[in-house]
Parts: structure tokens; C-alpha cells; sequence
């Protein structure tokens, strides 16, 4: 076992999705979109600052790591 501090913004996100957690049951601590519905939500995102490219999940990784 190993112990990692969190900031306390870190465990408020963690305590507030704890209860959908327990719930689903899938073991997993936040929830997990989907690459389509992570691609929507970046259209919106990038609509909303006036960016005329085309962008999804699989590009912005590689942006990031970049």
C-alpha cells in the first residue's frame, strides 16, 4: 500500500464522485467517458474560444505530450 497527500481540491473532486462510485460498482474513482462524448465536449470547447481547427481526443493527447 502506499500513501500520496492530495490537495485539498484533489480530495473534494474525489469525495464528491465517491457515492457514484459505490454505485456503479466498476472500481473505478472518477468517471470515464467515452472518446465520442470526450470529442463533443471538445467541439464545444474549442467552438466556444473561436478555433477553426479540428480537433479530438486522440490529437489533444499528442498535443499535450508535446
Amino acid at each position: 500500500m502506499v500513501k500520496t497527500p492530495l490537495l485539498l481540491k484533489s480530495k473534494v473532486i474525489i469525495e464528491k464522485y465517491k457515492e457514484l462510485m459505490l454505485m456503479e460498482g466498476n472500481g473505478k474513482l472518477l468517471p470515464v467517458f467515452s472518446n465520442q462524448k470526450v470529442n463533443s465536449y471538445l467541439k464545444v470547447i474549442i467552438h466556444s474560444f473561436r478555433i477553426h481547427k479540428n480537433i479530438t481526443f486522440h490529437s489533444a493527447c499528442h498535443i499535450f505530450a508535446t
